[in-house]
């Protein structure tokens, strides 16, 4: 048996081979019955692997996708401010300015609320006519009325709240069509605007602090369920007015579509409204927050109200851009206005509405 397996290699006693043929005979059984490997069972292990192996790549992928996509958006919001940018350096710089002096009282703080200029939207019927002149004109109007009332009422600080859609944006097909600018000329001329209202404001009140939130209407993906709060162009309008006025104190939420703040020692909510209601943003506020709000400032539903919901008080501010043609097949149709809130013993509120 020795020779015969092993030939020439058998160096074996006949001792040694018959302890060994105990062995193989017990090996040589099990192959001729059930406990064989075929290639049935290669192949399996092999698909198992296989399988494993692209569960791991997938996750990689995934992971890789979740970079990119991260990555992607500071990209994109870097090129649109390097654009913002090389546009500035063509605008003249602001004249310097000297503040018209009065003595206010004391911590006395006022809010105007500012929302829904859609910028850029044209507009042309029975009820309203809207273009950039309109714009100008009527935002030179609130700017000379909440100085005559912050004078009158003697204000120290003067909280101007930013509510979104300041530009009219891409979302809808009508706006786009209705359009007289192109998207990054809306975000530049809204800076310039907003940035030449703060410095008049500022010629008058003896301080000034900018807070803001994003509208809907400029949101940089049409689709809201594909749209992140960040990826929007208000935010490169912020950046436009706090390049050119880095001395007024801005404050803004670069992730949240919210902005809790501290206004004459009340708890005030802002927020633009697109994803809350009057009868429901006290409820959320509080479950989200954990904290009871003493006001709550929005826009986005262009006609102004004061609502008292628990204690709290809701303030839906108008809009400068007035009855469009959405709200004319809805049957509605509201004056330009926009609100101005002075917190002195008694609240004072305006509904300032523009011509």
């Amino acid at each position: 048996m020795g020779d015969c397996l092993l030939g020439s290699k058998n160096v074996y006693s006949s001792e040694n081979l018959r302890k060994a043929y105990y062995v193989l005979e017990k090996i040589s059984d099990n192959i001729n019955g059930d406990c064989v490997i075929t290639d049935n069972d290669i192949l399996k292990e092999i698909e198992k692997q296989k399988d494993e192996l692209y569960k791991e790549r997938v996750r990689l992928r995934d992971k890789q996708r979740e970079i990119n996509k991260c990555l992607c958006e500071e990209s994109r919001f870097e090129n649109l401010k390097e654009v913002l940018i090389n546009a500035l350096s063509d605008i003249p710089k602001l004249k310097e300015f000297k503040k018209v002096e009065y003595k206010p009282k004391e911590n006395l703080e006022a809010s105007l609320l500012i929302s829904d200029v859609h910028m850029g939207i044209k507009i042309d019927n029975q009820f309203n006519y809207y273009d950039m002149d309109v714009v100008q004109d009527r935002l030179n109007q609130l700017v000379n009325k909440t100085i005559y009332y912050c004078k009158l009422h003697k204000v120290q600080k003067l909280n101007v709240e930013l509510l979104g859609d300041i530009v009219s944006g891409i979302i809808q097909v009508t706006g786009r069509v209705e359009q007289e600018e192109d998207i990054i000329t809306q975000v530049i001329t809204a800076g310039e605007m907003l940035s030449d209202i703060m410095l008049e404001l500022n010629k008058h009140i003896p301080e000034i602090c900018v807070l803001t939130v994003f509208g809907n209407h400029s949101r940089v993906v049409p689709n809201k369920k594909e749209s992140l709060n960040r990826e929007n162009f208000e935010r490169l309008i912020y950046h436009h007015i706090k390049t050119r006025l880095p001395n007024i104190k801005i404050t803004t939420s670069l992730n949240d579509d919210f902005l809790v703040c501290k206004i004459a020692n009340k708890n005030v909510i802002l927020t633009h409204g697109d994803k809350d209601g009057t009868n429901n943003a006290v409820y959320n506020f509080e479950n989200l927050l954990n904290i009871k709000p003493d006001e709550i400032h929005m826009g986005h539903f262009h006609s102004f109200m004061i609502k008292d919901n628990n204690d709290c008080e809701i303030v839906v501010n108008g809009a400068v851009v007035g009855t469009d043609e959405y709200a004319v097949s809805i049957r509605k149709s509201t004056k330009p206005s926009q609100t101005l809130r002075i917190y002195d013993m008694d609240v004072c509120t305006y509904k300032i509405v523009l011509n």
